[in-house]
């Protein structure tokens, strides 16, 4: 049986799921997952210090606190986009994981992980979640955010219907260019290079290099090789085919995960 412990913050670090311009109730509809690099009980009082919240914290023993009610709207997300919807807040419940090297070094332990499955499939079966509306802080923060980090599992927790990720195995999506591809999955293209980082962030982190220099700081080697992935991947020609037939893979995953959407609305 799932074991949740409960310490909720403030009133002041939530409000209600409304939408901005009419005032009604917002469904949740969204899965976000984020990690710190602080440890738990210090994460909780810096949520309090910078105004920020999130409906759970998994820690690295597996263990979950809840912070904030599924029914509130908690300030996870920020600023970003998904699928044109731009207030993800409100559309969703946010997860935050303790991992000290930001998801990018060092696996993220077994259970941790295993206490993510089960709290997911719980708010995944609650609110009728669909896989295409699982996402990364990344994804809908392009710009700004890297968690939960190339080592994040999403393999693994698609395999247990947590999320999509390609098996090599499905059909191509009608060859369309990069960026309508990731505009369709649901990114903001607006910056074009932050939002093809964050797809292979989520679906090729088999890309992304270690540190080479351990004493690096761990948020500016990100920055560095943000900075630097368009002239890396100009001299890998092998690696942009990669990166097309992939974005086709995910993009008619994508598209499967979405007409099963406007189906449960007829």
């Amino acid at each position: 049986m799932l074991k949740i412990h409960k310490k909720l913050l403030p009133a002041t670090l939530y409000n209600e799921r409304r939408d901005k311009k009419t005032g009604k109730p917002i469904d949740i509809d969204m899965l976000v997952f984020h990690c710190s690099a602080y440890p738990c009980e210090k994460l909780m009082h810096v949520f309090q210090e910078t105004g920020v919240s999130a409906h759970f914290i998994i820690d690295l023993d597996g263990t979950i606190t809840q912070l904030v009610k599924e029914d509130k709207r908690a300030w996870h997300a920020g600023v970003g986009t998904w699928g044109g919807i731009d207030d993800i807040n409100s559309h969703s419940v946010g997860i935050e994981l303790v991992h000290a090297q930001l998801g990018h070094t060092g696996a993220y332990p077994s259970q941790q992980i295993e206490a993510l499955k089960e709290l997911s499939k719980k708010i995944i079966k609650t609110y009728h979640i669909l896989p295409h509306n699982v996402v990364a802080h990344s994804d809908i923060a392009p710009t700004r955010r890297y968690d939960p980090g190339r080592l994040f599992p999403w393999q693994v927790l698609a395999q247990e219907e947590i999320g999509l990720f390609p098996s090599g195995e499905q059909k191509l999506s009608p060859k369309q260019s990069v960026k309508d591809l990731r505009r369709q999955m649901g990114y903001s293209v607006e910056n074009e290079p932050a939002s093809l980082r964050a797809f292979i962030r989520h679906f090729m982190p088999q890309l992304i290099p270690d540190k080479e220099n351990p004493v690096m700081d761990q948020y500016q080697f990100l920055l560095d090789y943000d900075k630097n992935l368009p002239s890396v991947l100009a001299h890998q020609p092998q690696a942009n085919q990669a990166i097309l037939n992939t974005l086709n893979q995910v993009a008619y995953l994508f598209n499967r995960s979405r007409q099963k959407a406007i189906s449960f609305q007829k």
